[in-house]
């Protein structure tokens, strides 16, 4: 797809332009070299630590406690996932934070008698951050924010909002203003015909974003930062130690507070203020719903929240310091920074999950990528037009790459055959990453009859399209066909409470299989399945939803799997386009559809059909 015209598209639920530019130039000058990958994104990463640093100096941040910020910010697991997993499309968050990090660095600057530049530099990384990815528009509200309660600390100060339209301010203020509405009206352009921000984790509502906003700073912000000052809690779980955390930080910011100056307390606020802004705009955008998903989203969420609280609560200590006595301050130094290195040692010698996870993600994205090449390889030189797969047919046996990408994602890793691929999807299949696709309307027809033979006998490409996968449901309630008949339906396996033309009830102790269609037919012209189904388990563990399968057989000679339904929760409609399948839609004919209920429990269905 041409570059323009995916500056126009959404990844995930989101519009990233200018990282898809940074992001293709970066690919057309090294490729998948991870060398040079790797090096832009430890430059990034040291860019950002260097920039902190600057910042606490800027604002008169002792030496030493400027040290001790640069050792445990650097120790911070907030950093693992991204270089170390090699999931450099992360890598974005890094950039805007940077620009944050630039714009504040700048805002400083300039009021400390910099030149005027600084003020437009701070507008110009302002108005650049949201492009980057729409989380960047915390970087105009930082840098305003900062901005305004900074100028509280110097003398004559009103906390008068119109201040910042006073002659210094009044373009900075215009110019942030301007550019969030332009980013605006362009994620409006670019979303319009989808749900807004629908890969957030819970509904939009004020006690979703509360929420979401207590588990972001417990666990991402307070926590880590504190976690080697609360080691006696260690064996405590999470839950109990972010309490612990927060506690902490509201005593050190409250007391540390009430004994500084007016201007190093207001100083402090306009620091701690981004990092608020950060979690406010997280926890409307993602709405994070528990524990687990700041824990295991170490670096997407949390690493700009922490860095800003960090630098914050380093100015606040460096401000207490004077209070100690001056015998002590010598001995308190050197004590604070054998701490801070017995923590750097103690993060250096744990383990990383991640990258144990990286290992495995490489090996098994060298497995998903070697089936195609040795495929590619049999077929050498001729052109290959072969279905792509859903990504729901990846992760089962590859769970550790991170996300359940479509094999058109990995098309930049099919180095020396990628030119003579073409990879074909129906409407049946998922949309995303379509555009290194071909959407057609038969895949049986446009699919080469090589790969049709080769699924026959080729176990790792069997793995990959003909293995059992939950069927994701559509959003078009009714096939056009008439509703299958029940009165007659045979169930094996189950007690059949009762039953009439157009509904069946029953119980079954696990294994009840009801045969709908007994002979066989052309799979594209009845491929739609609905039924209203509920369902009553007798017992579900915890976190197990309630399925059925699906199972039928075809013309062509290859394994034929059962494919999961989930029952939606309190019953309701469930309608399946069976050509997500690529047992179903290569195959000539199919016969014999059936469902099975392996789960023991009671069931009602009600306006079966199965048509176009």
């Amino acid at each position: 797809m041409p570059l323009a015209q995916s500056l126009w598209l959404v990844h995930g639920d989101v519009p990233i332009p200018l990282f898809r530019i940074f992001f293709a130039g970066m690919y057309a000058l090294f490729g998948v070299n991870e060398a040079w990958w790797n090096l832009y994104f430890l430059s990034l990463v040291l860019a950002v630590s260097l920039t902190a640093l600057a910042i606490l100096i800027a604002v008169d941040t002792n030496l030493i406690v400027s040290s001790l910020f640069f050792l445990t910010t650097i120790s911070a697991s907030v950093w693992n996932y991204d270089p170390t997993v090699g999931y450099y499309s992360m890598s974005m968050y890094s950039q805007i934070g940077l620009l944050g990090l630039v714009g504040i660095l700048a805002i400083i600057r300039w009021r400390l008698g910099g030149s005027f530049v600084y003020k437009w530099l701070a507008l110009v990384v302002s108005v650049v951050a949201p492009f980057i990815h729409p989380s960047g528009a915390y970087v105009p509200m930082a840098v305003g924010g900062f901005a305004y309660v900074n100028e509280l600390a110097r003398p004559g100060a009103k906390w008068s909002p119109l201040r910042m339209f006073d002659a210094d301010f009044r373009w900075l203020t215009i110019g942030l203003g301007a550019g969030l509405l332009v980013f605006a009206a362009y994620f409006a352009a670019v979303v319009h015909n989808d749900a807004f921000l629908s890969m957030a984790h819970s509904p939009l509502s004020a006690v979703a974003v509360i929420k979401s906003a207590w588990f972001l700073f417990s666990q991402g912000v307070a926590l880590e930062l504190y976690r080697s000052l609360l080691f006696p809690l260690r064996r405590a779980d999470l839950a109990s130690q972010g309490i612990a955390a927060v506690a902490f930080a509201f005593a050190f910011a409250i007391g540390g507070s009430l004994n500084v100056t007016m201007v190093q307390r207001r100083t402090y606020l306009a620091l701690l203020l981004p990092s608020v802004i950060v979690i406010i705009v997280v926890s409307l955008g993602r709405r994070l719903t528990g524990i687990d998903d700041v824990v295991n989203s170490v670096g997407k969420y949390n690493t700009y929240a922490y860095l800003w609280f960090s630098i914050a609560n380093f100015y606040l200590l460096s401000c207490l310091v004077s209070k100690i006595p001056k015998c002590w301050r010598e001995a308190s130094a050197v004590l604070a920074v054998l701490i801070a290195a017995a923590v750097f040692v103690q993060y250096k010698r744990q383990d990383n999950i991640f990258r144990t996870e990286a290992i495995r993600r490489g090996q098994q994205m060298d497995h998903l990528v070697g089936v195609f090449r040795s495929y590619a390889d049999s077929t050498a030189p001729a052109p290959m037009h072969i279905p792509t797969l859903d990504g729901n047919f990846i992760y089962p046996t590859h769970a550790v790459l991170l996300y359940r990408y479509n094999l058109a994602h990995y098309r930049p890793f099919f180095q020396g055959f990628d030119e003579r691929l073409t990879l074909l999807r129906n409407t049946a299949m998922d949309n995303w990453g379509k555009e290194g696709t071909r959407t057609v309307p038969s895949l049986r027809d446009a699919t080469d009859p090589a790969f049709v033979r080769a699924l026959q006998t080729n176990s790792d490409l069997q793995s990959l399209y003909l293995d059992s996968v939950e069927l994701e449901p559509r959003k078009t309630i009714r096939p056009d066909a008439q509703p299958l008949r029940l009165d007659g339906l045979a169930i094996e396996n189950a007690n059949v409470v009762s039953r009439t033309a157009n509904s069946v009830s029953f119980t079954t102790a696990g294994g009840a299989l009801a045969m709908l269609m007994p002979g066989d037919w052309d799979p594209e012209l009845a491929h739609v399945l609905s039924m209203n189904v509920s369902a009553i388990p007798d017992k579900l563990p915890p976190g197990e939803k309630t399925q059925f399968e699906v199972l039928f057989e075809g013309q062509l000679p290859i394994p034929y799997r059962p494919n999961r339904i989930a029952v939606p929760d309190g019953g309701g409609v469930v309608s399946v386009d069976l050509l997500q399948l690529y047992s179903y839609s290569l195959n000539p004919r199919v016969g014999k559809l059936s469902l099975r209920f392996p789960q023991a429990g009671g069931y009602v269905i009600t306006d079966m059909r199965l048509g176009r």
